[in-house]
């Protein structure tokens, strides 16, 4: 019995101190509400405002505001937002879903931007994501269909996956050498991207990574890329040219067959008075394999510059 009063006891006592304790972190100040945190800063809850160019507090009853909670800013009416100097965190849904946001003047001293944090802005053109984030969550900038420039001269390792997926109007992209992986469906449907830079120190290229990107051209695999998902390369440009520079093979699955018709690294035979074989990446000759007389049988052996070679014509004939 007396093993029942006291654990009764010890479950009251604790219910009320959380109970005080929620009462205490949670409050409110004109347009924000926010809790505190452990370390005495806040992260605000939620914005009541109707301010169509948001300036986030540096602080709010002399506490410093140092992030912005779940859905915080979801479904408003907000043109500009510029965050303040003393912010680290972005979380998950903060901006989600604003149609009018055209500008984002991000601060230095953010570290992580949670997943889904601008979906669905459908008004942004721009971003530039400072030096010292280290993580930008999965699908950020998801279906932000107006967003042209992205600047990712940042420290994040990976781009995670859907990131930019149906970005429809995106044209340029500036990715750091810190990054190592580019994920799943990152850039799917981006249909007016034409040329990308990859890191050097790319490893992995996700699934489905630049399907649908029918405006690109070319791309060039950097050299220390081991792994290349499936429909990576599905639906680009027609005349679409790749320069292997890894030891990765280039397979059915990156590229499915429907889809190869003149897109990959080729040798062309140019018949003249002695016929010779060259070895092309496009237009450009990268090395002349052979010197053959026309209608010869010829075995090809061929040593590239740009590494393997999953395509290969001569005389517009592929041949495995």
């Amino acid at each position: 019995m007396k093993r029942s009063v006291r654990l009764f006891c010890i479950i009251f006592s604790a219910v009320v101190l959380l109970s005080f304790q929620g009462a205490k972190v949670k409050a409110s100040n004109g347009e924000y509400t926010y809790k505190e945190l452990q370390d005495g800063n806040i992260e605000i809850e939620s914005y009541t405002g109707s301010e169509k160019e948001v300036v986030i507090p540096d602080e709010i009853d002399g506490k410093k505001v140092v992030s912005l909670g779940e859905y915080s800013f979801c479904w408003l009416d907000i043109e500009k937002i510029t965050l303040n100097e003393s912010l680290v965190k972005i979380s998950r849904y903060t901006f989600t879903s604003l149609p009018n946001l055209k500008e984002v003047i991000f601060n230095k001293n953010l570290k992580e931007i949670g997943e889904n944090a601008f979906a669905d802005c459908k008004s942004l053109t721009s971003v530039n994501i400072p030096q010292g984030v280290k993580k930008i969550g999965e699908s950020a900038f998801n279906k932000c269909t107006s967003l042209e420039n992205v600047n990712l001269s940042c420290s994040i390792k990976t781009i995670e996956k859907n990131t930019f997926f149906g970005c429809i109007s995106l044209r340029d992209i500036t990715m750091s050498d810190d990054i190592t992986s580019i994920g799943d469906y990152v850039f799917d449907g981006c249909k007016e991207l034409e040329s990308i830079c990859l890191p050097d120190n790319l490893k992995t290229i996700g699934e489905s990574c630049f399907s649908g990107c029918r405006s690109l051209k070319s791309i060039a695999i950097p050299r220390g890329v081991t792994s290349i998902g499936k429909n990576a390369l599905k639906g680009v440009s027609d005349d679409f040219k790749i320069y292997n520079n890894s030891i990765v093979e280039i397979t059915d699955h990156i590229y499915p067959k429907e889809d190869l018709s003149d897109k990959y690294v080729s040798l062309t035979l140019k018949y003249n008075d002695g016929g010779s074989v060259e070895l092309r990446c496009g237009s450009d000759i990268i090395k002349e394999a052979a010197s053959v007389k026309v209608g010869s049988n010829v075995k090809l052996n061929i040593n590239s510059d740009v590494g393997n070679i999953y395509k290969v014509t001569v005389n517009g004939v592929h041949l495995e």
